[in-house]
Parts: structure tokens; sequence; C-alpha cells
């Protein structure tokens, strides 16, 4: 604050020297009177106001919790991530599933057990906004755990995905759907063994349909029967269990994803707005992550009403260049400078605001190509962005101001 009146001062100084001079030159300068020099004096001072300087790298926006490792990997060599979510969906008893047949013996014959449709909520349908999302290779994975030596088989009933909660279901499609699948054995009572079904690009037809698609639930029933003609043998009071895990490796495309926010702004006490003539803004990226962005600023009230918008049209920010990979290249980062000058009308709205709300579109690098990318946590995004004030202070005879 100290700075500032040292810099005003100085300007009037400056000023009040030059008139002297200037008076001076005049005829009769020698009989030079105070009385002579005007005081209606207008000076037009220049204020920098920086409103963001900041670069960022994905991995530091990610906090550390141990809750969200369970969902967001982070290969520690190659940086690539990926999202993963987990659930035990249900467990069935030897007691359910043998209805009163011994717990071991030479052959068991055909037994047959079936589990009611297990729902698996995503909540997928509210990670993104309006758009398009394509996943490249996403997968989910059924996992078996099973104490029981007893030789049996699985197989998938009613595999269908939600796009919304009351939707009607659209099914998974392909030959794994439509095979039984050998149940692994324990190697001996009292162990357990993991029996892993992995559905995806590979083993069905819609994998990427379902999950590019982000659907609010997906459901499964099963069936189970034994493999007759061979000896079995199952612990009291145990019980199988089924769990799901759905892994979506960050390789996709966007197109016209659109995202919002909402972030206080205020010029503060400091500013006599009353004295504003002008405000220039200047804003710089540098874009190191393969997403462009369609970008508008709004102003509101502290009611949240819409007084203005930043940019006369959106600003973009170009999505950096990515090689045949996914992976952007080393000199792909793209950069974008803009110079915004706020008209009168605009000026007052964005005096007035006292929060942004910015709307941002998304799109991939060449998303309209069907090019899909890759998200690293070492991509980086810089952006700055200052104003230059314009000043109005009047020192006239009536001693305002």
């Amino acid at each position: 604050m100290v700075v500032k009146k040292l810099m005003f001062n100085f300007r009037l100084i400056a000023f009040l020297v030059t008139v002297f001079l200037l008076n001076a030159c005049k005829e009769g300068a020698y009989d030079f009177n105070m009385d002579n020099l005007s005081t209606d004096l207008e000076v037009n001072p220049i204020m920098a106001v920086p409103l963001i300087d900041a670069s960022i790298v994905l991995e530091e926006l990610i906090p550390d919790d141990d809750n969200l490792d369970t969902y967001l990997i982070i290969d520690e060599t190659t940086k690539f991530m990926s999202v993963a979510f987990e659930s035990e969906l249900s467990s069935y008893s030897i007691d359910d599933f043998m209805e009163g047949e011994p717990l071991s013996g030479d052959d068991l014959g055909e037994v047959s057990f079936e589990i009611d449709p297990q729902v698996i909520e995503t909540g997928l349908n509210e990670l993104l906004g309006e758009g398009e999302i394509h996943l490249a290779d996403p997968s989910i994975k059924v996992y078996i755990t099973n104490f029981w030596k007893i030789p049996a088989r699985f197989k998938f009933a009613d595999f269908n995905y939600f796009e919304e909660e009351t939707s009607d279901g659209i099914p998974l499609t392909g030959s794994l759907l439509d095979d039984w699948i050998t149940i692994t054995e324990p190697a001996s009572i009292g162990d357990s063994a993991i029996t892993e079904i992995i559905i995806d690009m590979n083993t069905t037809d819609n994998i990427d349909e379902v999950l590019s698609s982000m659907p609010h639930h997906i459901s499964f029933g099963a069936s189970f029967e034994t493999i007759p003609g061979g000896a079995y043998e199952a612990p009291a009071g145990s019980a199988n269990k089924i769990s799901v895990s759905i892994d979506l490796p960050l390789e996709f495309s966007l197109t016209n994803i659109e995202l919002t926010d909402t972030i206080e702004f205020d010029l503060g006490d400091d500013l006599d707005t009353t004295n504003v003539k002008s405000i220039i803004i200047n804003l710089g990226t540098e874009n190191g992550f393969p997403l462009g962005i369609d970008a508008q600023i709004y102003f509101v009230d502290e009611n949240y009403v819409v007084l203005d918008s930043l940019f006369d049209q959106k600003f973009v920010v170009t999505p950096a260049d990515v090689g045949a990979d996914g992976k952007v290249t080393d000199n792909g980062h793209t950069s974008n400078d803009n110079t915004i000058s706020l008209n009168k009308t605009k000026l007052d709205n964005l005096l007035k605001a006292k929060h942004l709300i910015p709307k941002l579109l998304f799109n991939t690098t060449d998303s309209g190509s069907g090019v899909d990318v890759k998200l690293y946590s070492d991509y980086s995004f810089g952006i700055k962005m200052g104003a230059l004030v314009g000043l109005h202070a009047d020192f006239s005879d009536d001693g305002s101001n």
C-alpha cells in the first residue's frame, strides 16, 4: 500500500514540476506568482492487478487420501492413470447351496443354484456433464472367492447396464456371457481360491459402449452348477463370495464435455471503483494436456445473478499434440494469449461482481477423428491472468479528490 502511495505522489510531483516549467517559459515568467499556478489538475495513473498466476501439475491436485487410492491408480514408472471401482456383491453359503446334501462324498451329482441379480451402482453418470466420452479399453472383472473343493462352474444371467436409475436395461453381449466358466478349487480345505472373470473388448461385443455411456448402474444374475463325477468336500458354515471391479484406464476421447464452477471474486476495498476508467485483461495459457477448452467466464453478483460475460466470443485453449500412442509429445504443449478490453458496460458489471462462474467445454485432441488420448499424472497446465486498471483522479479547486 505504501508503494502505491509513493508512486501516486511521484506522478503528482512530476506533473506539478512540468506545469511550473511551462509557466516559467511564458512571457512575464520572471514575475512568477504561485497564485498563477492552476490547481485544476487531472492525473491518470495505471494500476496493475494480478489475478491468477499458476502452473498446475495434475498429480499435485490429487489429495493424499487412502480412500481415493482405492479408485485412482497411478503407475509409478510411467505415470499413466487408471480409475478402479471395487465392490463386494454377494455371498452364498454352503448350506443354501447343498440344500441338505452331505458336505463330503465321492460324487455330488448335479446341483444347481441361482443368484439373484446383483446391482453395481457406479455413479459414473454424475462424473461428467453433457457431451460424449469414449473409453478405449475398459473392463469389468468379476471375482469368485471359493472355499469349497467341489467341482463347479458359473454362468452369467441377464447382464444389463442402465444409463439412468429408472431407464430400461441394455444388454451386454458376447460369448463370455453365454459360456459356462469353471470355478477354481482351493488346494485344501481351509484355503480359498479366486476365479477371475475378465469382461473386456476381447470377451464381449460392447463393453466399451457400456462404460462409455457412463451408466448409473450395472446388474447381472448368475447360475452355479456342480460338475458330476468327482469327489467333493466343503467346510461347514462356509460361504463363497462374489466381488467385482470396474477398471477404466484413462485412455479416452471427449467430445463437448461441459463443466462449470463458482469462484469468489472481488477487486477489493483498496481500489476506488468510482475512479476506474478502463480495464485491460491479459490472459495467457500453456497447455500440456491433450484437452482443448472453449471457455467463457460469467460475472455474477452476490445473489448469483449473471451480470455479463468476460469474452465477447469464447476463448479457446488449444489441446496439446499427441503421438500415435496417445501421449502428449515432448514439444506438444500449446500456448494461447489474449487481451480483453472491457467497455464501460462490461467494466461496470465486472466491478459489481462477487463471483466468477467459468464454463468450460472440453474436447480431446482430434476427438472428431476418433483419436483416443492417454492421461498421465505429470501433465501440466499454466495460466496467467492480470489486469491493467486505468484510474481517473481529479484535483480541483473545490478540494475534492
